[in-house]
């Protein structure tokens, strides 16, 4: 029996580690170009796989995707450029500090980082890690982390100059990192999992253990304050916490095919967006009690990136889009029209 679940975990596992990669194979995989535009060509195409955005109060964004895709905005998203990452692996997830540092994460274990604003970047980490780093979350300029499959969490006290893979050796991909300290973290992970840590990422608590609910993956997480937190997930499913993770319960998701959720953020402490696949998105105004799908849809793609700012703006990525708002997700406006 013991070998029969372990022998279910692998598979499980198998489909989580490549989820990412089989997402980048469906949408662009005969179709790589280079990571500079070409004179004429649109900075954004149909088929580019956007899976992480990163947007800044000085209105710098920066978004990635498949095939080594960068694009990056200076004024809030009104204009965008293309920017060369120096490859055409996939690029799973961005996070800037400041407006010139910067860290990428993704495919076979690669980091890059840049000191000027994206016009440069250098390779981080060799040699730690082959696995695919799903997400780069960092503290301030000194102190971050990468996380991706197999219990993969790389951690850097300098700025990403060295990268130690910490003890954590539980076979479970890390999907989605919130820091509160350089201590204390929550992950969303797979196996229907919420997992705290205390000690900068060595050890981990599982907050909620497999077999929670239906079977499935938590793919975003977010906190209000040190005791209200959510994670979003598999079939819509939204589980929130109001005293740190001890306890979760499931959030009311009035979105008819609970599609899965990727990401969720919150603006205050009242109004939050999720956003997935097939062009999911809900809405909070109530501190994630209940969620809403806006009135009308508008969106038929697939979105996997999320980032918001406290006075309004957001901006979300997926497939072929770029969407922003700066009304609290009120509305919404795509600044990439030329996309073909």
């Amino acid at each position: 029996m013991k070998r029969l679940m372990k022998r279910g975990r692998r598979k499980r596992n198998c489909f989580m580690c490549f989820m990412w990669m089989s997402l980048l194979l469906l949408w662009g995989m005969a179709m790589m170009v280079p990571a500079g535009a070409l004179a004429g060509e649109p900075v954004l195409h149909y088929y580019d796989k956007l899976l992480d955005v990163s947007l800044l109060e000085s209105g710098q964004i920066w978004a990635v995707g498949h095939a080594g895709k960068l694009i990056h905005s200076e004024n809030f998203g009104k204009d965008w450029v293309s920017q060369d990452a120096g490859t055409l692996k996939g690029l799973f997830s961005v996070c800037f500090v400041t407006p010139e540092k910067g860290w990428i994460s993704g495919e076979l274990g690669q980091i890059l980082h840049t000191e000027d604003g994206g016009k440069t970047w250098a390779v981080q980490g060799e040699g730690v890690t082959t696995l695919p780093l799903l997400m780069i979350r960092f503290l301030n300029e000194n102190v971050g982390w990468a996380t991706g499959s197999v219990g993969t969490i790389l951690k850097t006290n300098d700025g990403g100059k060295t990268w130690v893979k910490t003890g954590y050796s539980r076979d479970m991909a890390f999907n989605d990192l919130y820091i509160f300290n350089e201590n204390k973290l929550y992950a969303a992970c797979e196996f229907d999992n919420v997992m705290m840590t205390e000690d900068g990422g060595e050890t981990w608590k599982a907050l909620m253990e497999e077999g929670f609910g239906e079977p499935g993956n938590f793919f975003g997480i977010d906190f209000i304050d040190e005791n209200r937190g959510f994670a979003v997930g598999t079939g819509g499913n939204i589980k929130y916490t109001m005293d740190a993770g001890a306890t979760w319960q499931t959030a009311e998701n009035n979105e008819t095919k609970k599609t899965t959720l990727m990401k969720v953020k919150f603006f205050d402490d009242k109004t939050g967006v999720a956003i997935g696949l097939d062009g999911a998105m809900v809405f909070t105004k109530d501190g994630g009690l209940t969620w809403d799908p806006p009135s009308p849809i508008t969106q038929f793609t697939w979105f996997s990136g999320l980032s918001i700012l406290k006075d309004g703006r957001g901006v979300v990525v997926g497939v072929g889009n770029v969407i922003l708002t700066s009304d609290f997700g009120k509305t919404w406006t795509n600044p990439i029209e030329d996309v073909r």
